[in-house]
């Protein structure tokens, strides 16, 4: 089976619910998966449960910093991480590494990745392994507190959208401080395969269409937002997470990483940043 072709139009696979700016109207660059991940279900179910979780795991993560010799019942400071670059001490709770975002060089002071599973070795971290099953492992952490996500995950994604799952990492800022513009990689002939997911209305996420990077976007370049829950777009792209007015905090997404299935594959491509 394969997906129909992408267009602009909705169809019962390909759902297009995203806000165009810009002049461009046929803008390929968020492609909504609400209807196939059965996104009503990740908003009442799942969304409810991580958001439950962060305050208290920003709490450990915190009470780690500060603790004098690195460790507290919940969380620990682990030298030498496998997630983090060599020689940089990071923080783990439940086996999960909590480490401050960065990207292309940047390095944001408010806004924490928890890694659900985590890499077996450092060559894991390369993009073009975050989403091989073998190369990653489940946390304590996902299998102790996030049970009605990883149900929600072995039901709708592996084997529908994604053949296999490596990566599963969730961002939060307890602040609203804007995101960090930027791209993942420029790698020309690989596109990362993953499934996002925000999970409250308190993080609008942009994608720019220019073919250029990061802070070189300029402010009226045509662009496409989620208005979904859950959606794939290619991370080689110019994108950032921002705050909706009027949010509280915290802002909170999931990010799956794997392989997609066939039809999945082949329907990205049409989004992809360098389509043919």
């Amino acid at each position: 089976e394969q997906l129909a072709p992408p267009t602009t139009r909705d169809n019962e696979l390909i759902h297009l619910r995203t806000l165009p700016a810009g002049t461009m109207s046929d803008l390929k660059l968020i492609w909504d998966l609400d209807a196939d991940v059965a996104a009503e279900e990740w908003r009442t179910v799942v969304a409810p449960e991580l958001l439950g979780a962060v305050g208290s795991l920003l709490d450990t993560v915190n009470e780690v910093r500060t603790s004098p010799d690195g460790r507290t019942d919940n969380g620990q400071t682990v030298l030498n991480g496998i997630v983090t670059e060599e020689g940089t001490p990071e923080i783990h709770v439940q086996g999960a590494a909590a480490k401050l975002f960065e990207t292309t060089g940047k390095t944001s002071d408010t806004t924490y990745g928890f890694y659900l599973r985590m890499p077996t070795c450092k060559e894991a971290m390369s993009h073009q392994n975050r989403g091989i099953q073998a190369m990653w492992q489940d946390t304590e952490l996902y299998t102790d507190r996030f049970e009605k996500l990883k149900a929600y995950i072995d039901k709708y994604v592996v084997g529908n959208v994604l053949s296999e799952i490596g990566r599963i990492w969730f961002i939060v800022d307890a602040t609203t401080t804007p995101g960090i513009k930027h791209i993942d990689h420029e790698i020309r002939d690989f596109s990362n395969d993953f499934v996002w997911f925000r999970a409250n209305r308190e993080k609008q996420f942009t994608v720019f269409g220019d073919d250029v990077a990061g802070d070189a976007v300029a402010e009226d370049t045509a662009c496409q937002r989620v208005d979904g829950s859950a959606m794939w777009f290619d991370s080689r792209r110019t994108h950032q997470a921002t705050p909706l007015p009027g949010a509280q905090g915290p802002i909170v997404s999931l990010r799956i990483d794997g392989i997609f299935t066939p039809k999945y594959a082949q329907a990205k491509t049409a989004y992809e940043r360098w389509a043919t």
